[in-house]
């Protein structure tokens, strides 16, 4: 602590009638620090409140026999990450139901692993169906959470605005708050926590709204050739920023995943010694991994030993005994206020208001020059529609994004103009060159194989490998065609099997023959089919004249399977 900040802090103290920190709650100090401090007091006032609350946790005490019981939670108390800190039930006035929300909200936090930031969402619902329950069922309580009362209340949120532009609120926020009453009510009856709520409390699946057409969020390529520039990234001004951009562009990672990394283990390598970011996946609640490039890497490296020096005690304890739980673990990019041990992550304020800034300064423009609003979570639907109009299939840009379900990266991944002519053009066009793909041996073990996998994908979803050439066709189709595919105008013959063209040719050949003489007449017409594709693979891949076709002789009548018995 600087000696003018303390000796401020301390000649304040001295001069005032404060004789211990509980007198004054913890939200109090800001004003405090008006009346007795100094303009410049911003780090006082930090302090303040760090004391305060570390004086509160020895005397009241942390974890959750200590924290359940008050109607403020602090998840700094209970060891939960988030950037939401508190999470408020003083707004739900009915005890019972307030009681409910609360044992709900704990089963969330520790059985399904959320943080403070999911719950905190859920809540609003929560609060808007309590003030619908004081406004329509006065001196009421959960036991009038009746399917009647649940019509009712379906009604007001369908004509719920948003009290900061008055604007009807969205149809996903609807949604979301359906859902979150729908849970917890089927929650409370599968494990009975308050019965006197009526049986008939359900949001059935057709009480929530239909949904439109949803217009792709991928930001508009003239806009990310902005962005790309050379020289436009080192505009946003701080390097954790710089690094936080980078991983949103090049990997399509949430906010809230990419600053919650954790120093110690957030970097691995396959056995092809590919690097891969580790990271929690917030909103599923798993561990996951994705694939990035090796500028990328080194640049986190780099950046993750600048942490390594400033919070020196913290990492050397970690490297001798791993942390507890993310939210005590040392952040790869930590908060730089406030912050001694470097737990908390950097602001999510901060990093977005920075980013605005930056897109303002960059002046970002649609196709059509019409200037246009950029968020970062963005750079997700843009990364996703990149992979699909790159050719990636879709489960696979599934696997990067860490999808559950097929139908989100549907929605994240729009196929653009240029992508679906290309793909009908390859389909009615006749693929007249060949092309060589190498040899490469996937050998991956561990927690990275799935990711290696998705890599190894997107590095050759262009062709499929075969025993004697390629396939354009896209891997997620099935072929009805058999090996070699003579036949298909997807297939690619290479010049390197054209010795197996050549023994595939005689073999054909002789079938042919043989087919014929046994009188087989469709089998003998189906070699003479390969037999002439082949002469013309042969013809094409040794850059020679291809052989000209071969007239197939008029059949014989087939003589009857009882003949020559």
């Amino acid at each position: 602590m600087p000696y003018s900040l303390g000796q401020e802090l301390f000649r304040a103290l001295r001069h005032s009638e404060i004789e211990t920190f509980t007198e004054t709650p913890r939200d109090a100090w800001g004003a405090w620090w008006t009346l007795h401090g100094t303009g410049r007091g911003l780090g006082s006032i930090a302090l303040l409140r760090f004391a305060s609350d570390t004086l509160a946790d020895l005397i009241e005490g942390t974890g959750w026999d200590n924290e359940y019981p008050r109607d403020v939670w602090d998840r700094n108390r209970l060891g939960i990450t988030g950037r939401v800190r508190y999470l408020d039930f003083r707004d739900i006035v009915q005890p019972g139901l307030r009681d409910l929300v609360k044992r709900w909200c704990r089963q969330r936090l520790t059985a399904k692993g959320l943080d403070f930031t999911g719950v905190a969402k859920d809540l609003l619902a929560l609060r808007h169906l309590s003030v619908t329950l004081a406004k329509r069922r006065p001196g009421r309580d959960a036991d009038h959470l009746d399917r009647e009362f649940l019509e009712e209340w379906f009604v007001d949120l369908s004509t719920l605005t948003n009290s900061r532009t008055a604007a009807p609120v969205s149809h996903s926020h609807r949604k979301a708050m359906l859902s979150t009453v729908s849970v917890l009510l089927r929650d409370n009856q599968r494990n009975g926590w308050h019965p006197e709520v009526p049986a008939t409390a359900h949001v059935h699946p057709d009480d929530f709204p239909r949904q439109g057409e949803r217009l792709p969020r991928a930001i508009p390529e003239s806009a990310m050739r902005a962005i790309e520039a050379p020289g436009a990234l080192e505009l946003l001004g701080r390097p954790e920023y710089r690094l936080i951009t980078r991983l949103h562009i090049e990997t399509g990672m949430r906010n809230t995943d990419i600053r919650n990394l954790v120093h110690w283990r957030f970097l691995s390598r396959d056995g092809a010694a590919k690097p891969y970011v580790l990271f929690y996946n917030s909103k599923i609640g798993r561990e996951a991994v994705v694939p990035i490039g090796e500028s990328l890497a080194d640049e986190l490296s780099t950046w993750a030993a600048v942490v390594r020096s400033k919070y020196a005690d913290t990492a050397k304890r970690e490297s001798t005994r791993a942390p507890s739980s993310r939210a005590s673990a040392l952040k790869l990019f930590p908060s730089p206020h406030a912050n001694p041990t470097g737990c908390n992550p950097i602001s999510y304020s901060g990093y977005q208001t920075a980013l605005q800034r930056w897109f303002d300064r960059l002046s970002l423009v649609d196709d059509v020059g019409r200037p246009i609003h950029v968020t970062s979570h963005q750079f997700r639907h843009t990364y996703g529609t990149r992979l699909i109009n790159a050719n990636v299939p879709a489960h696979i840009v599934q696997a990067l994004l860490d999808h559950t379900s097929p139908a989100m990266t549907a929605h994240y991944a729009r196929l653009s103009d240029k992508t679906i002519r290309a793909a009908w053009e390859e389909a009615t066009t006749k693929i007249s060159g060949g092309r060589s793909v190498s040899d490469e041996v996937l050998d991956v073990e561990g927690r990275l194989s799935d990711a290696a996998w998705s890599r190894h994908r997107v590095e050759h979803a262009a062709s499929l490998r075969l025993a004697n050439g390629s396939c354009g066709m896209s891997p997620t189709k099935v072929c009805e065609q058999a090996n070699p595919c003579l036949s298909c105008d997807l297939f690619i013959p290479d010049g390197e099997f054209i010795d197996d063209y050549q023994r595939q040719l005689v073999f054909t050949e002789a079938m042919a023959v043989r087919a014929r003489d046994e009188g087989y007449v469709r089998l003998a017409e189906k070699a003479d089919q390969d037999a002439i594709a082949l002469k013309g693979i042969i013809g094409r891949v040794s850059e020679a004249e291809p052989v000209a076709p071969v007239r197939v002789a008029s059949p014989r009548h087939r003589r009857s399977k009882h003949e020559g018995r």
